[in-house]
């Protein structure tokens, strides 16, 4: 499949990109170097812009890798 974005520059605080997934409108990116799981929210909808900002991000210490996950797994005993 043929490249359709690329994200790159300063404000990305990419350093070392070890995984993504998709869920279909966010793209979320394992980066190792800054211990991060970081979430690029709607990301087909920022076509030419390169240099951008993750919405969110979460403290993952030395992460490897990401899977999705369905959410039936995410529920709590009663």
């Amino acid at each position: 499949m043929p490249v359709t974005l690329e994200i790159a520059g300063a404000s990305t605080l990419l350093g070392n990109p070890v995984d993504i997934a998709y869920d279909g409108e966010d793209l979320f990116v394992a980066e190792k170097s800054n211990n991060l799981v970081m979430r690029f929210t709607d990301i087909l909808s920022r076509a030419g812009e390169l240099d951008v900002a993750a919405d969110d991000s979460a403290p993952v210490n030395k992460v490897e890798s990401i899977v999705m996950a369905p959410a039936y797994l995410a529920r709590t005993p009663n």
